[in-house]
């Protein structure tokens, strides 16, 4: 979450080097004032719904705003919980009781 403009950004950082050393940097921030959209494009069956989740389990999109950026998947209940818990640990082989 950007603390100036309060919406969503993604950052990406890239270094540049010269001979293997690090002389510099470029970088790029992406506001993502259309996620919702997009994601809410996704059709899964009848009920299904997705959302997505940043590399430390923070819900960046979910149908109900209530968890975006206030929930991390590893905290939530049941089997999402379970498999947020495997994915934080970079676990492959997920256990999926679904």
């Amino acid at each position: 979450m950007d603390e100036v403009f309060g919406k969503i950004i993604l950052s990406i950082i890239k270094p540049i080097k010269v001979h293997n050393q690090p002389v510099g940097f470029v970088a790029i921030d992406l506001f993502l004032d259309n996620l919702p959209e997009i994601m809410k494009s996704y059709k899964l069956g009848d009920g299904g719904y997705s959302f997505l989740i940043s590399k430390d389990g923070t819900i960046l999109y979910h149908p109900n705003d209530e968890l975006v950026l206030n929930k991390q998947l590893q905290s939530m209940s049941g089997d999402l919980g379970n498999i947020g818990q495997q994915m934080i640990k970079g676990e492959t082989d997920l256990n999926l009781a679904l």
